[in-house]
């Protein structure tokens, strides 16, 4: 079984922290354990103390904290991260996202939770500034959805179990013609 890393469908939330990558490359995320893991579910959110985090906790690597009293995030499509501090006039850089980018994406190792981690397969990430080095670029307030087209995977499915029907008859045909050949020789 091999995964599918090419971009699925996106869609608007209007989520400042839904980021959906349109392209290739993964965020990247620090575990508790102080690994990192890999993910393309950009469904982020902030804590109390402005730590921009996955649903299941898990802090945005490098990691990026937003000061109090943002009135307005901005992610660019190069991953630049802006904020909006109460009524200053001009917009805070507090950050940069960068993708990871392996040499063999299919070589990562799922542990759950939309999450990868890097093996000798794999090789080692490549971290590369959004839209740059033939990495995609970053949709804020959009999330990627499913890239699995679904009406093309049923109708595999169905040819798959027509052409599986199809064996099995002429199995169970040549072990009749068998068993007649043999009741004939005896």
């Amino acid at each position: 079984i091999r995964k599918n890393f090419s971009t699925g469908t996106i869609e608007i939330t209007n989520q400042p922290l839904d980021l959906a990558i349109e392209g290739s490359g993964l965020f990247q995320v620090r575990l508790p354990d102080g690994s990192t893991a890999y993910t393309r579910a950009g469904n982020f959110h902030m804590d109390a103390e402005g730590n921009i985090l996955t649903p299941n906790g898990h802090p945005l690597e490098p990691s990026i904290r937003a000061p109090r009293n943002v009135t307005d995030i901005v992610i660019n499509e190069e991953g630049r991260v802006f904020v909006q501090v109460g009524d200053e006039a001009q917009p805070r850089e507090i950050g940069q996202i960068l993708l990871a980018n392996f040499q063999n994406q299919n070589g990562l190792k799922e542990t759950g939770q939309n999450l990868y981690v890097e093996t000798a397969a794999s090789g080692q990430p490549e971290l590369v500034i959004p839209g740059r080095d033939g990495v995609g670029i970053v949709k804020q307030r959009a999330l990627e959805f499913s890239n699995v087209n679904i009406i093309e995977e049923l109708m595999t499915m169905l040819l798959t179990q027509r052409a599986f029907e199809l064996i099995t008859k002429t199995i169970n045909m040549s072990d009749s013609m068998l068993k007649t050949a043999s009741d004939i020789g005896k």
